[in-house]
């Protein structure tokens, strides 16, 4: 067996701590809307080779510990106004702004190991149906801005971004709506 590329892994052997901050304001017509969460991680790394470690003995000892893979935070944060269309009861029109990333370095416990910081701005449209206790939402966040630091060894990060996402959600409201 040979390490793969981090990217493909099926998970990071992290238990974490989610924070999440969810708001939403009526102002008029207009929804305003905000959405922030952030994976604690404190394990340091998780024990398996990276893809460096098919390149030892080619990896300059500073760099060893890259060897194997962080466990890394994560974070995500989304704001932005949903506009009704009066024309379709229940569907409203959103508009909005992204960011998503991997810091340099985690909150909490050590940063060692190879991972990939950076983070992506997003441009975040979409539509949201309601109707009942059920909302369906479509978005389709494509990126302005990416930026790929440095690691806390000052080695150039290597971070991958898509260009545009297609996100799905559903949700259902159990109890009396109010």
């Amino acid at each position: 067996m040979k390490p793969v590329d981090q990217s493909i892994q099926p998970g990071d052997g992290g238990t974490g701590v989610v924070l999440d901050l969810q708001a939403f304001k009526k102002i008029g017509d207009v929804t305003a809307y905000a959405f922030g969460s952030y994976l604690i991680n404190p394990r340091d790394t998780n024990g398996t080779p990276s893809i460096l470690d098919n390149l030892l003995p080619a990896v300059p000892p500073a760099n060893r510990y890259r060897a194997v893979n962080s466990v890394p935070d994560q974070y995500l944060a989304r704001a932005g106004v949903a506009v009704p269309v009066k024309q379709a009861r229940g569907l409203s029109v959103l508009m909005g702004a992204r960011i998503e990333g991997v810091p340099v370095e985690d909150l909490f416990g050590d940063s060692n190991g190879f991972r990939r910081p950076g983070y992506a701005i997003f441009v975040e449209p979409g539509l949201v149906y309601t109707r009942g206790k059920n909302t369906w939402s479509l978005t389709v966040p494509v990126a302005t801005q990416r930026n790929r630091p440095k690691d806390f060894a000052n080695v150039e990060g290597d971070a991958t971004f898509a260009d545009y996402m297609i996100l799905i959600g559903y949700t259902h409201r159990f109890g009396k709506r109010k």
